[in-house]
């Protein structure tokens, strides 16, 4: 399956319009045409979570948190 269309299933579930204004929503990093090996998710992806996602053959994480906080 295509990242896109990971993208695309979550995003059946949970509108980007049901976000809050200024959030980052949906696809944001790498490639929609990208074949995905594995899926994590997490809350937050600090580095621990992206090196356990790549240590366990993941390509794409899904995460409810931002890569990086903003005030």
């Amino acid at each position: 399956m295509l990242a896109g269309q990971i993208a695309e299933i979550i995003e059946s579930v949970a509108p980007l319009s049901s976000g809050m204004e200024g959030d980052e929503l949906g696809f944001l990093f790498g490639s929609a045409e990208t074949a995905v090996r594995g899926v994590a998710t997490c809350w937050s992806p600090p580095l621990a979570v992206i090196e356990e996602a790549e240590r366990g053959g993941c390509n794409m994480i899904v995460s409810h948190k931002p890569l990086f906080y903003q005030k």
